[in-house]
């Protein structure tokens, strides 16, 4: 996915190997973990640190909510109030 390669470029990182879950405000891609390694890169143009922590946590409550499910992109969105 073009969007996840620009993410990790531009966090001057490999993108993680795995099934990925994503963070999006406003519809723009700003952090992603695998879920696989834990590893994580992040848009170093935005603050990323609490959602990578969501992330993190999103990823913990779901491990092993469905067993045999892979390949599968998960997405945490956030909006702002204005929107």
């Amino acid at each position: 996915m073009p969007a996840l390669q620009r993410l990790a470029d531009r966090d001057s990182r490999r993108l993680p190997a795995g099934d990925l879950l994503v963070a999006e405000v406003a519809g723009e891609l700003h952090a992603a973990l695998s879920l696989a390694t834990g590893e994580s890169v992040a848009d170093p143009f935005h603050p990323t640190a609490a959602l990578v922590d969501l992330l993190r946590l999103r990823a913990s409550q779901s491990s092993g909510e469905r067993p045999g499910r892979t390949g599968r992109l998960g997405k945490l969105a956030l909006r702002s109030a204005e929107t």
